[in-house]
């Protein structure tokens, strides 16, 4: 009986206490892992929600891509510039591959990064600089689209709109676009602050009971 009662209590330490641990650690990781998984994925469906508004409503073809690319920021926020780079490139190909309009699709394609790699930017000094760098990325990005979506590609109507525009449009246009990204830069910081500021009076809320 002392016998088998202390092969018990070996059994019990070095072995079954051991492999709980194992499995409740394995179990605890895995959880960890699924966690910015199923974020992300959110963050990607809204974000493909928001470039099908773009497809249904014309009006709105340029600011649901702004819109899809911010939708991304909370899983940036949460768990940094790779799971934010992971969701652009799923959105990108699943706009590229199923939305029937594509310019949505090719502006969110050529602009959608910048939310994810904004953090990589802001490293730059002095400010100047950091801001000369992303506005020639912003103006390269916009001359390849153009070139893609109206010399390559030659969208329909689309290509018919661009190919009518003068110089002199186009430097107007390019104006306004150059001010659009500053507005939207500074939504992004807004926003960023805004959802830790949230995130961190969440988290510092007393639970009842």
């Amino acid at each position: 009986m002392l016998r088998n009662a202390a092969r018990g209590q070996l059994y019990s330490e070095y072995i079954a206490v051991p492999q709980a641990k194992c499995y409740n650690r394995g179990m605890r990781n895995s959880h960890l892992r699924s966690r910015p998984l199923a974020f992300s994925g959110l963050s990607a469906a809204l974000a493909l929600c928001l470039l099908l508004a773009g497809n249904l409503f014309p009006p709105l073809v340029f600011l649901m891509p702004a819109l899809a690319a911010l939708a991304l920021l909370p899983a940036i926020e949460e768990y940094g510039s790779r799971a934010g780079l992971a969701s652009y490139f799923v959105v990108s190909i699943l706009s590229l591959l199923f939305l029937p309009d594509k310019e949505p699709a090719f502006l969110f394609v050529f602009f959608g990064w910048y939310p994810a790699m904004r953090g990589k930017f802001s490293r730059l000094h002095p400010a100047i600089f950091r801001w000369t760098v992303k506005l020639l990325s912003l103006n390269l990005c916009a001359v390849l689209a153009w070139l893609l979506l109206v010399k390559v590609f030659s969208l329909g109507d689309l290509a018919q709109d661009y190919a009518d525009f003068t110089a002199g449009m186009a430097a107007v246009m390019a104006v306004l676009c150059n001010l659009f990204f500053f507005v939207y830069d500074l939504l992004l910081r807004r926003f960023g602050a805004y959802w830790h500021r949230r995130r961190q009076e969440f988290h510092h809320t007393p639970k009842e009971g």
